[in-house]
């Protein structure tokens, strides 16, 4: 066992060694550019519809409902701003706990006039449907729902609460940000009430710079990237080959044994979750404790600051975050926590288990963890 534990994969994950092997080609044998005019342009746009088709298989939608994009947050913003900007005005309506991609981008959209909404959670971090419904109106234009939050877990109903909004409003576009569940939690879209879905490749053990989103039955999305009519013209700019053969390589392999995974992340967040509850009285457990994705364990310890307990357990070996990686060094408190009613004097952190991880590493950062938070209490 490594001196350093990795327990960040809600942050990103390994290359996945079948999604490097199918990269590996692409750099020396399928370089050209997929929308140049001679033969090797034409071999390196042939993988890419390939890869596009065995993408769309997996997700239940057509090849063309797939826009390939450098991530999650250039997926979210196309979501967003694509589809406000089709439709010039109207209601946005996304929830407090979205990750910032998707939560800024609804406050720019305020700021230029549209009428932007948050709907609020409970306790557990799940959706208060009905005051969801409530906020829906015939001005709605877009719904925005995290399906699995990347700070707590909390997985939503997100089928459910896209067909409810649409026998609300048939017109409403519903988007989730599947960014933490695509490649670990079943996604089918074949029959789906969901219009619009990101995700992104490095999530899933997948190579960084590399996403889609999946915009169903053609609807309009004014592009953000101008400069070319790639991607049907939704989103311009020479496309990253080995990026799209890596996402779908990753994509394929963790379906294949998504179901062993699965079990083996949640055996990992449970022994340490038993471990840190016997040893540490006052400790809380944030997120819905069964509807929740199975690798991400968030405890909140009182009295000792996020960054401290974080920086102790770097030096104990044990790498986890004090949240969403992209806040990870800001000293305001989450607003995922506060969206929960977590009180700021609670030290919270993030541990998210991969593939990679075993029982024997979760028994030992559980116990590195117990020695830190003795540490600092003492």
């Amino acid at each position: 066992m490594a001196d350093h534990i990795y327990l960040d994969n809600a942050a990103t994950t390994s290359l996945h060694p079948a999604a490097a092997a199918a990269m590996e080609p692409t750099w020396q044998q399928t370089f050209a550019n997929p929308s140049a005019g001679h033969l090797a342009g034409a071999q390196a746009e042939k993988l890419v519809d390939e890869q596009r088709r065995q993408l769309a298989t997996m997700l239940g939608v057509a090849p063309k409902e797939i826009i390939f994009t450098s991530g999650g947050s250039e997926s979210d913003n196309l979501a967003l701003f694509g589809t406000a900007l089709a439709a010039r005005k109207g209601r946005i309506i996304v929830s407090t706990i979205e990750h910032p991609a998707v939560l800024e981008a609804a406050m720019e959209l305020a700021q230029r006039g549209f009428d932007v909404q948050l709907a609020p959670v409970d306790m557990d971090g799940r959706i208060e449907v009905e005051t969801l419904l409530e906020m829906v109106n015939d001005q709605t234009i877009l719904v925005s729902i995290i399906h699995g939050n990347n700070e707590i877990g909390t997985v939503q109903p997100i089928e459910e609460l896209a067909r409810r909004v649409k026998k609300k409003n048939a017109n409403a576009r519903f988007h989730t940000d599947a960014v933490q569940t695509f490649g670990h939690l079943p996604l089918q879209l074949a029959g789906s009430a969901i219009d619009l879905l990101s995700l992104s490749a490095h999530k899933f053990h997948g190579p960084k710079g590399s996403g889609a989103l999946i915009a169903r039955n053609g609807l309009r999305l004014k592009p953000l990237i101008y400069g070319g009519a790639q991607e049907e013209g939704r989103r311009a700019g020479t496309l990253n080959v080995p990026g799209i053969v890596g996402l779908v390589a990753a994509a394929q392999a963790m379906s294949a044994d998504r179901s062993k995974h699965s079990e083996l992340l949640a055996a990992i967040t449970e022994t340490l979750a038993a471990r840190l509850r016997a040893a540490l009285p006052g400790m809380l457990f944030n997120g819905h404790p069964q509807h929740r994705l199975p690798g991400l364990l968030s405890v909140s310890v009182p009295g000792i600051k996020s960054q401290n307990l974080m920086i102790f357990l770097e030096d104990a070996g044990v790498l986890v975050s004090a949240g969403a990686a992209c806040k990870s060094t800001s000293v305001k408190q989450s607003h995922v926590l506060e969206a929960i009613g977590r009180r700021p004097n609670f030290a919270t952190i993030r541990i998210s288990a991969g593939i990679n991880n075993t029982i024997d590493e979760a028994e030992e950062a559980a116990t590195r963890f117990i020695a830190v938070v003795k540490r600092l209490r003492a």
